[in-house]
Order: structure tokens, then sequence, then C-alpha cells
């Protein structure tokens, strides 16, 4: 995020908090904890006391999701993907997370 001007221009954006992210039913879960500086950890496992949570009903929906296969907003509405908490937290990173093919090239 720190080598592309606008991974930097959304962090510097992004409030502090902690980013939950979880797969039902079991799992994975991981979080990302924003400094509010434009910083940011990323870890494995269920966060303490997360300020925003991402919940998808299954990994291929996470998957399909990730891979750009599958409309957000239409998982949203039909319950496969589950948003509460401070909301901006969610909707930057979604921004970040579209941005990795541009990493990868």
């Amino acid at each position: 995020m720190r080598f592309d001007p606008v991974g930097r221009q959304i962090g510097a954006q992004m409030p502090a908090g902690t980013l939950q992210l979880s797969v039902l039913p079991e799992g994975p879960h991981a979080y990302i904890r924003y400094d509010g500086r434009g910083g940011a950890t990323a870890g494995i496992g269920v966060a303490k006391t997360p300020s925003a949570v991402l919940t998808f009903e299954s990994c291929q929906t996470a998957n399909a999701l990730f891979n750009g296969k599958l409309d957000g907003f239409g998982a949203i509405a039909l319950g496969n993907i589950k948003m509460r908490g401070m909301i901006p937290l969610v909707e930057n990173t979604n921004v970040i997370l579209d941005r990795i093919p541009v990493y990868l090239q």
C-alpha cells in the first residue's frame, strides 16, 4: 500500500480501528488493524475488540468476491456477506483489495 499512490491516499484517510474478516461457519479468521496514520498490520485469528466485522457465508463466497466474480452489493443484499460496525473500515479496505491486480502486475 505504501508504494502505491492510490493506496497511500486511501490509507491516509483510513480511521484507526480493527477490521475482522471471518468466513462462516468456523473460519478462517483474519484481521487488519489500522493505526489512523496510514499504517496497517494484519493478523490471523479473531480480534478481541474489532471496530468492524466483515463476514462471508462460505469460503466460496469470499473467494468469488476477492477474484471479482461476485457482485458485492448483490451478495450483501442476499445476506451472503454481512457487515457491521465502523463501515468506513470495510469500504476503504475493499478499495485497497480491488487494487491487488494492479499490485501483482
